[in-house]
């Protein structure tokens, strides 16, 4: 079924599409994925692939593909050691020296906008409003 792309406005096929990337559903293999909410119709529910959506295109899902992966390496798959800043005695952040500004910054719009877009509950409360146009 033919439908609008949300990324580049042509009618296509859409596919399901990961807003959040499935590899960070994923972090305890030992631990089956569930969600979780905070409202009371909704009960906590194994999710072992993650949370899809049919949003964009073939051709535009693969445009988030750079984006994703360097998300996953850099904070799943390659842990660096990182440096913890402290704040009165407790840890507050850390520094995780050469990563790349660029791609994390559009890893974390993209997972923003496809969540705006997203019909799916688990997303409904996540909006760009005027934003959405330009961070598409």
């Amino acid at each position: 079924m033919m439908r609008t792309c949300r990324l580049c406005g042509r009618e296509r096929k859409l596919v399901d599409s990961h807003i959040i990337p499935r590899a960070f559903f994923q972090i305890e293999p030992d631990q089956p994925p569930r969600l979780f909410s905070n409202r009371r119709e909704f009960h906590p529910r194994r999710a072992p692939k993650g949370v899809y959506d049919q949003i964009v295109c073939e051709a535009c899902e693969r445009r988030f593909s750079e984006y994703d992966n360097y998300a996953v390496k850099l904070l799943i798959r390659e842990r660096v050691v990182r440096e913890p800043i402290k704040h009165r005695g407790a840890t507050i952040a850390y520094v995780v020296p050469d990563i790349d500004y660029k791609n994390l910054k559009l890893f974390v719009i993209a997972v923003l906008w496809r969540a705006s877009v997203s019909d799916q509950v688990f997303y409904s409360k996540v909006r760009l409003g005027h934003l959405e146009d330009l961070t598409r």
